[in-house]
């Protein structure tokens, strides 16, 4: 895979975080994340197809939000209005000092795509552990089947 990435996590919420997770998973990329106690998504539990995760001690979002950012070398924000979720995400990066970009193009593919490629063509370590986060389906449809489309413009060797 492209820019020395070995894997990547997300917090598996349905939407940009299940996109990267199914992305790798199409691609037996590795991949894993924390999930909340009980594997809580707004849908109800995380399906059972999501195998690599990490249930956190609590059923709250934030815990395992935090998790994800301290894991990941850089952090990838999929969302266009950075809702209470993605600005924790980002907060958390910056009390971390990680590495993080937002991604607002959607649904353009190919603007998000050069963004991401640009912001880790910029690392000066290549980021091994990419989290990624961002916006849920249920409050921006399709972003699922976007994250998917950006991370393979961008992270796979013609595959």
């Amino acid at each position: 895979m492209k820019f020395g990435v070995e894997k990547i996590i997300s917090g598996h919420q349905h939407g940009a975080d299940c996109g990267a997770i199914d992305m790798a998973m199409k691609h037996h990329i590795p991949h894993m994340g924390y999930v909340p106690k009980g594997r809580r998504t707004e849908d109800g539990p995380l399906d059972e197809k999501y195998t690599h995760v990490i249930e956190t001690k609590s059923a709250a979002y934030p815990e395992r939000t935090e998790m994800n950012v301290r894991t990941g070398s850089v952090t990838v924000v999929f969302s266009k209005n950075m809702g209470r979720g993605s600005r924790l995400t980002a907060d958390l990066c910056e009390k971390f000092h990680k590495p993080w970009i937002q991604l607002e193009a959607f649904p353009n593919v190919e603007a998000d795509a050069a963004k991401l490629k640009a912001f880790l063509e910029s690392q000066s370590k290549a980021p091994k552990i990419i989290n990624v986060a961002g916006s849920r389906e249920s409050k921006s449809p399709g972003m699922h089947d976007h994250v998917i489309k950006v991370l393979e413009a961008v992270m796979l060797d013609g595959q």
